[in-house]
């Protein structure tokens, strides 16, 4: 593993785990921060993409959609998404003749690409039955999938899983970032008491799932751009978007499990 990289893990896996624990608007603002950067990232993808891009829009609608989130509830997060889709229609109309669609459309996309996803880490959070330990459960998972991925990808790796989307994806690294991740949920269990020994093997499974597939889809935004990081603000790990892919749809799968069938 490149020094870069592992410095950058060492550095910041210790901040984000403190600023969890604090929680409160501490964690709520690091993930605005963590989310605005992203966001920009997705302003530059779009650009490369399409060769415009609304960067002030983009980031509006998704700060829009995080607060009603973390403030309101159902209904105002209804609400904030119908403001978000005003204020897209009030761009095109001013835009308009020199309106580029691809732009405007991936910009709006990105915002709830990012946003909405985001909104389930915050609700994992502020839950007081799982709070700090929920966060955990779904940062533990994903770090282990990523780890055992690129480790045993790099030893044993030969046959590609998708190469026409991420060429130094192989099966074996595929696998072993299941096993890792199923292993560390397992073991992390005997932590949580919100999951039962039984549970525990499923939900693991299909968060390590997500994650991978996650990154996948960020690889193939990426490839429609025509770059291969989306920044380079981490180093040895590229960009913010890069780092929190597999969390995109593995934060929404864990809260569904959470919500369906743990949470009273």
């Amino acid at each position: 593993m490149p020094v870069a990289r592992m410095l950058t893990a060492l550095i910041g896996i210790p901040l984000i785990i403190y600023i969890t624990y604090l929680g409160n608007l501490y964690f709520f603002s690091l993930v605005i921060l963590i989310s605005l950067a992203a966001q920009y990232e997705w302003s530059i993808i779009t650009k490369n993409a399409t060769s415009n891009t609304y960067p002030f829009l983009s980031s509006c609608n998704m700060l829009l959609v995080l607060f009603a989130g973390y403030y309101g509830d159902a209904q105002d997060l209804f609400i904030m998404l119908l403001v978000t889709l005003i204020l897209l229609l009030c761009t095109a109309v001013i835009k308009y003749p020199k309106l580029n669609i691809s732009a405007i459309t991936l910009n709006y996309f990105g915002s709830l690409y990012i946003g909405l996803p985001i909104i389930t880490i915050i609700k994992i959070r502020e839950n007081t039955q799982i709070g700090f330990w929920g966060i955990m459960f779904l940062l533990v998972v994903i770090w282990a999938t990523d780890t055992g991925a690129y480790f045993t990808g790099k030893l044993w790796g030969k046959k590609k899983l998708v190469s026409h989307i991420s060429p130094k994806k192989t099966w074996v690294g595929f696998w072993g970032g299941i096993t890792f991740g199923v292993v560390s949920g397992l073991i992390l269990s005997n932590t949580l008491v919100f999951l039962k020994p039984n549970f525990v093997i499923i939900i693991t499974l299909f968060t390590s799932l997500a994650g991978q597939l996650g990154d996948l889809a960020e690889s193939v935004f990426k490839r429609i751009a025509g770059v291969k990081d989306s920044g380079n603000v981490l180093p040895g790990h590229g960009g913010v978007l890069d780092r929190i892919d597999s969390l995109l749809l593995a934060a929404p799968v864990v809260y569904i499990f959470l919500y369906w069938f743990i949470i009273d």
